[in-house]
């Protein structure tokens, strides 16, 4: 595993939520299916967040609970703020070595 908190820039860019990775060749990459409505409600009208995420529980994190891998990706869902399903992309494994089968997050302003 590499460190157990990492942040990344999460913004929109033509109406969806993207983020960039650089040193891996990720630019505007999006998030789709589901994913993006999650940031729409956790976004409370900001145009740009930032999310931190672990594999390990953290102090005021939501929990997303692997369901299924799919299309090279892997659905999760979530019951808070509501109950709610979405696809991450292959993008994911950038961050890990295997899709974590919970997947712990916090959304906060810049």
């Amino acid at each position: 595993m590499t460190n157990a908190l990492q942040s990344i820039l999460v913004y929109r860019y033509q109406g969806a939520w993207v983020f960039d990775y650089a040193s891996k060749g990720l630019d505007k990459e999006p998030f789709v299916a589901g994913i993006d409505k999650m940031l729409d409600l956790l976004a409370d009208g900001r145009s740009q967040l930032l999310v931190t995420f672990s594999h390990r529980p953290f102090p005021g994190c939501l929990t997303l609970k692997w369901m299924r891998a799919d299309m090279g990706g892997n659905w999760y869902r979530t019951d808070k703020p509501r109950r709610m399903v979405g696809w991450l992309c292959p993008a994911l494994l950038n961050f890990f070595y295997a899709p974590p089968l919970r997947l712990y997050v916090k959304v906060g302003a810049t």
